[in-house]
């Protein structure tokens, strides 16, 4: 679920961003987006009244910036990325 639409806080999280990952690496999942349908009204009206803002805002994920709770759970995950797809693929794809 992607709220606030402009900052959305799982693509902040290193576990969600985790988990974006694994579905991308599974055979057989669907990867969905979500929006609350207060937010989707809020994002139609973002793409018209000033699309660049409103792509870029979706557009700026960096998962070496993300945060967990634990250091530990940070610092696994930030492994499993390196050793699968990378930062730099995970951040373009999400």
């Amino acid at each position: 679920v992607l709220a606030p639409w402009d900052k959305p806080i799982p693509l902040t999280r290193s576990w969600c961003l985790f988990e974006i990952m694994s579905s991308f690496n599974a055979s057989h999942v669907a990867f969905e987006i979500r929006m609350p349908t207060y937010q989707q009204v809020a994002f139609v009206k973002g793409l018209r009244e000033d699309p660049d803002s409103a792509l870029s805002a979706l557009m700026g994920v960096k998962t070496e910036e993300s945060e967990a709770f634990s250091e530990d759970d940070r610092s696994n995950i930030f492994g499993a990325v390196e050793a699968s797809i990378g930062f730099h693929q995970l951040n373009s794809l999400v």
